[in-house]
């Protein structure tokens, strides 16, 4: 038999049912206190289900984000673009997702700041990190953690001291 309880506060209705007696189909805790939980059940077994296949490397990751995620967004196609282009030129991406720390995406970092600016990398690691992110919370992947939180982004440059004129070797305007 069911009860219904005014309780404006908790719910939007204001109404909140109960049922008397157990639910069929449901374990109580207490029902379960004597006895022993069967190992398909226990977390190892949880995590070792959800964990990555053999093989799946974080080029994959960033494939199926692509293909999944970043289409219903509205950015989604320079995502896309981003995303293949950092799995293809990368040899660190080739790496099981399992096997990735923050010191490789800091070698990776380093990397590429020989070749773009700062503020290019801080975008690209802000991406790298939604992807690990995702894989986490919404595929379940078994990872643990996000390795681009154990990474500094690197300091935006100036633009007063980016500032020249002139050719090569021109003063700049001003430097702080």
């Amino acid at each position: 038999m069911a009860r219904l309880r005014r309780i404006s506060w908790l719910t939007p209705h204001g109404v909140e049912a109960r049922l008397d007696g157990p639910v069929p189909g449901r374990v109580d805790h207490r029902q379960l206190r004597d006895k022993e939980i069967p190992a398909a059940v226990s977390p190892a077994a949880i995590i070792n289900s959800q964990a990555p296949r053999v093989g799946e490397t974080v080029a994959d990751i960033f494939e199926r984000y692509a293909n999944e995620v970043s289409p219903k967004k509205r950015g989604g196609r320079w995502e896309q673009i981003r995303l293949r282009g950092m799995a293809r030129r990368f040899s660190v991406f080739d790496r099981p997702i399992k096997a990735i720390t923050g010191p490789d995406i800091a070698e990776w970092r380093d990397a590429r700041l020989l070749s773009v600016s700062p503020s290019t990398v801080n975008r690209e690691i802000s991406l790298i990190s939604t992807v690990f992110t995702h894989a986490m919370k919404e595929w379940r992947l078994g990872l643990t953690f996000n390795p681009c939180t154990l990474v500094a982004k690197p300091r935006k440059v100036s633009a007063l001291q980016d500032v020249t004129f002139g050719g090569p070797g021109a003063a700049h305007l001003r430097q702080r």
